[in-house]
């Protein structure tokens, strides 16, 4: 193979490995979107909001808000002495502004707001929500939530419990007459205000709330187009009234300790990914972590040793034990007789714990491959970590896992020299991907796109080294196809544009060689030359980002 296509395969398993990072684990992941806000009122109270294009302002949830002056800070900005301008008592939600917020947003500033949205076709489907929950991390935090199966859009009434119900008739706001958007997962306390998207990452609707209790499971969110905005001047009295009246009876400042164990789960997870299995120079700090998962430990106190908390706790402990390289040490922690009952008693569990297990095999495999290990040894623990997966075909993200590891085991095969073996793999992984986007399950638009883009060159790679050139072009068509529409979009920060105009020097490289093997002459001199100019772009970003 030629030297482009030794760069090709080094590439094409950074990528695989940074895919693999952000999305493996049960949906949480650090987005660092500059359209989402922590918004804090004058008691110090946190939740968060959101732009969303051609509006101007945040919208946010009412209930935290009422007491101004207010601030707002995102990743990239951050704004003094908000006001509330517009509200919906009865929808508990707000937008707050200022005299620089006054511009209605760009499409690169908010989101788009879902358009004909039908809620009985989507109930079982996942949305995503993102904010700034629990005030873990400095970072916003992108999770997903179920819409439940039964009635998707029912009253508020018939979702809560009896306290909460007397509570919200009391408060008014959120009226619990008015529909709402059922889920089935956990709205955290700072969550409230937060974008519920869809699969192409338009809001449908804004985050409200948990069960006070924070029982796992319960949560409601504000459907987009249920909001009939007014002006502040003419609600000032319902205002002034909330103001008297204590958030806490509805909505929880902090959560209870099993909310924050299983949350904390998810976080120790991310951070041990992004460490472990992608080995990225990432600013993700595991001593935070683990200092949040002691400090809640120490707040569950006797309820450590509970059915279910227990577990989160075990996995919590097992993926940091993972990021320390401790592999059948981790796997010990999901083995114990407590966690097997409680993997019986929850799908939830038992998913999770699989995907320990499945972590711990894959470490063993990219470990063993660094250190020159035998490939097939290194091949039969990804066909392990695979089949570990395949206990939940009904898991999306057990199904996300099992495609990627299939390609991680691609690179392998393909450096053993089983090239027929590696296209299998990935015929495999990009079928699957496909069959999961056409039967409606969740699949972030931007990963799928890369992974189609990633995958597709890596084969392309394969068909090459086994002299099938004609496959080997129409895989790199798909790529430069893909990636001429992704920076034509104008939605990429020079950083990322950076990263896909690398992806398609390579890939007109990788086609030119094809050409050239086909006897194409003038299309191998023709994708050789357009590698040189894009070689110029690279160049020129790279400098300008260095200034």
């Amino acid at each position: 193979m030629s030297k482009s296509g030794s760069r090709s395969f080094d590439s094409a398993r950074l990528a695989l490995s940074v895919l693999f990072a952000l999305h493996v684990l049960a949906g949480i992941a650090y987005c660092r979107d500059s359209r989402v806000f922590r918004v804090k009122d004058a008691n110090g109270r946190l939740q968060t909001g959101f732009r969303v294009v051609g509006g101007s302002g945040i919208v946010t949830a009412l209930h935290g808000v009422v007491h101004e002056p207010l601030t707002a800070k995102s990743v990239s900005a951050s704004h003094n002495d908000l006001r509330i301008v517009f509200a919906d008592v009865k929808h508990d939600v707000a937008i707050i502004s200022s005299a620089e917020l006054n511009d209605p947003a760009t499409e690169k500033e908010g989101f788009k707001q879902t358009q004909n949205w039908d809620w009985q076709m989507r109930k079982g489907t996942e949305v995503t929500i993102t904010g700034y929950p629990l005030q873990i991390h400095r970072t916003d935090i992108t999770g997903t939530l179920d819409i439940r199966k039964g009635d998707p859009h029912p009253p508020l009434a018939d979702i809560v419990n009896p306290e909460t119900l007397i509570a919200l008739t009391l408060r008014g706001s959120p009226s619990p007459e008015k529909k709402v958007l059922s889920l089935q997962g956990t709205i955290a306390p700072g969550h409230s205000g937060s974008p519920i998207c869809d699969e192409k990452g338009n809001v449908v609707a804004v985050a409200n709330g948990s069960l006070k209790d924070g029982s796992p499971g319960f949560a409601w969110a504000i459907p987009f187009d249920a909001i009939t905005w007014r002006k502040k001047q003419d609600i000032e009295d319902e205002l002034t009234r909330l103001q008297t009246l204590d958030v806490a009876q509805v909505f929880q400042k902090s959560a209870s300790p099993t909310v924050e164990i299983a949350v904390l789960a998810e976080q120790v997870a991310q951070g041990l990914v992004l460490v472990h299995i992608a080995q990225l120079n990432r600013n993700i700090d595991l001593d935070v972590l683990n200092t949040s998962l002691n400090n809640a430990k120490q707040n569950l106190g006797s309820r450590l040793g509970q059915p279910i908390i227990r577990s989160y706790v075990a996995i919590a402990d097992a993926t940091l034990a993972i990021a320390e390289k401790k592999y059948d040490a981790a796997t010990g922690m999901v083995s114990t007789q407590d966690v097997i009952s409680d993997s019986e008693m929850s799908d939830d569990i038992a998913s999770r714990v699989g995907i320990v297990k499945s972590l711990s095999l894959s470490g063993k495999a990219d470990l063993l491959e660094k250190e020159g290990g035998e490939l097939e040894a290194v091949i039969e623990l990804y066909r392990r970590a695979i089949d570990i997966q395949k206990q939940w075909p009904q898991d999306a993200k057990a199904r996300l896992t099992i495609a990627v590891n299939r390609s991680l085991m691609a690179l392998v095969l393909m450096k053993s020299q089983d090239y027929n073996s590696a296209i299998e793999e990935l015929n495999a992984a990009l079928t699957d991907i496909t069959k999961m986007s056409n039967n409606k399950v969740y699949l972030p638009f931007e990963w799928t796109q890369q992974f189609v883009i990633i995958t597709a060159q890596t084969r392309a790679i394969a068909y090459s080294r086994n002299e099938d050139f004609e496959k080997c072009k129409r895989d790199i068509d798909t790529v430069i196809s893909y990636v001429n529409r992704l920076i034509s979009s104008n939605e990429l920060t020079d950083a990322k544009k950076l990263q896909w105009l690398k992806t398609l020097k390579t890939a007109h490289e990788t086609r030119g060689f094809a050409h050239r093997e086909l006897g194409n002459q003038p299309e191998a001199v023709e994708d050789l030359a357009k590698a040189v100019m894009i070689d110029l772009q690279i160049q020129q970003l790279s400098d300008e980002l260095g200034r």
